[in-house]
């Protein structure tokens, strides 16, 4: 794109900005109207303010998101929040499942899970006591045997 004089008025810069790019007859352009909204576009980008002058009383606003679009941002961070404080809570565990194990060696899940209530951490950012197909899980996830051999 051309440099548009900037002193020009917002109406002539829009005008002098299509004579320049726009040719109707070139190849690469498979539609002239595509290509012009596409310029148009990216000129109120450059200059927001374009369309007040082009225009009066409009103005270049963010609408508000819908319902999906907000899900579809919200549900990726969220999933990374959550995984980011399993991984956290994973890692603050492991040493308060080793010594459950090592003072007890034959401490079952539920042994485990009333050690593991005594923590700042619950098996969920919602629930706070630890049951035992909660311990199962920790055990597998750190790849330990759920339960002790029973020799």
């Amino acid at each position: 794109m051309t440099r548009i004089k900037l002193a020009m008025s917002s109406s002539t810069r829009l005008k002098e900005a299509i004579r320049q790019e726009i040719s109707f007859d070139r190849p690469d352009v498979q539609s002239g109207a595509e290509h012009a909204v596409e310029l148009i576009k990216s000129l109120l980008a450059i200059d927001p303010t374009l369309i007040e002058d082009l225009a009066p009383g409009m103005r270049l606003v963010r609408r508000p998101m819908t319902a999906k679009e907000r899900g579809r941002m919200a549900i990726p961070a969220m999933n990374a929040a959550r995984r980011a404080y399993h991984e956290e809570m994973v890692l603050a565990l492991a040493p308060v499942v080793g010594d459950v194990r090592r003072l007890k060696p034959d401490a079952n899940g539920h042994e485990i899970a009333i050690e593991l209530n005594r923590t700042a951490y619950g098996p969920s950012k919602t629930r706070k006591e630890w049951t035992y197909a909660d311990v199962r899980r920790l055990l597998k996830e750190l790849g330990l045997d759920h339960e002790p051999n029973a020799t």
